[in-house]
């Protein structure tokens, strides 16, 4: 069932905001945007590596 949006809900939206424009997510951001995989095992490298 749907909740109503509390101010901590608020908070949280604007810290996740806030968070994209560092430096080092736009990065990750634009290696996401850039990332055209040649076959298969380049996606399983990437999903075995997320962690590292």
């Amino acid at each position: 069932m749907w909740q109503r949006p509390t101010a901590s809900d608020a908070e949280l939206i604007l810290k996740l905001y806030d968070l994209r424009r560092e430096a080092e997510l736009r990065q990750a951001r634009n290696w996401w945007l850039s990332f055209w995989p040649e076959k298969a095992d380049d996606i399983v490298k990437i999903a075995t590596a997320f962690g590292t």
